[in-house]
């Protein structure tokens, strides 16, 4: 969609200002594109252990707290990516345990063949 509409507007300014003329680059594709990212799963057992080594009491404070340290180890993992692209931050439940997730869109240069 992006390309037609490019060459639309390409074909309106030659239109506009015939005796001008437009440079057309072609495009190469030397990046594409791909998802870093990395999970952390969050069991029962280790909820458990938290709540034993800190003394908490509430299990949801104690899966908060576990939240942001899964949060905090995904961010370090992907340290590189932050400042390239915007991370996408994830929080569910599989099978019983809470999966903490990032991912980052890259654009990493295609091998040549």
């Amino acid at each position: 969609m992006r390309k037609k509409i490019a060459n639309w507007l390409v074909r309106l300014a030659v239109k506009v200002n015939p005796v001008q003329t437009i440079p057309v680059f072609e495009k190469n594709d030397v990046y594409k594109p791909k998802v870093c990212g990395s999970a952390y799963s969050i069991s029962k057992k280790d909820i458990k252990a938290y709540k034993k080594d800190t003394g908490e009491k509430s299990t949801r404070a104690a899966v908060r707290a576990l939240i942001r340290k899964g949060k905090a180890k995904a961010k370090k993992d992907i340290f590189d990516c932050i400042e390239a692209c915007c991370l996408q931050e994830t929080v569910y439940a599989k099978g019983g345990d809470t999966i903490v997730e990032m991912r980052c869109n890259l654009y990493v240069p295609k091998e040549s063949d």
